[in-house]
């Protein structure tokens, strides 16, 4: 398992990457894939996206935010992973994940994992 999603895109560009930060379902699904695309489509050299989660104690408000209004439109776990399969339909630029543990640890580690 690669442990830096971004060291190939560094190697291969040679100087400074393009990677935005999105997390999955903020707004809401449709509009959050619709962000990616356009990121991708834009030059994006790899993403991160983060999983939302209800108490972000480690996040600024901005991320705050975007966590509650993705919860706020429905947006669970198996869902966040929905959106990478849909994601990686359009592209296979590298991407980090931005998620507590504690998501992790209620799925599962080897789940979770799989899933990844």
């Amino acid at each position: 398992m690669k442990t830096n999603p971004y060291a190939s895109a560094l190697e291969k560009k040679g100087k400074p990457l393009f990677v935005p930060f999105v997390v999955l379902g903020d707004p809401d699904r449709r509009q959050s894939i619709e962000i990616v695309r356009t990121l991708v489509e834009s030059g994006a050299d790899a993403l991160e996206l983060g999983f939302p989660f209800s108490d972000p104690p480690a996040d600024g408000p901005v991320i705050q935010a975007a966590d509650l209004r993705a919860l706020q439109s429905g947006i669970r776990i198996d869902d966040c992973f929905e959106m990478l399969r849909e994601i990686r339909t359009f592209t296979s630029i590298p991407i980090g994940l931005l998620v507590y543990y504690n998501l992790i640890l209620q799925r599962g580690i080897e789940k979770f994992y799989q899933d990844c």
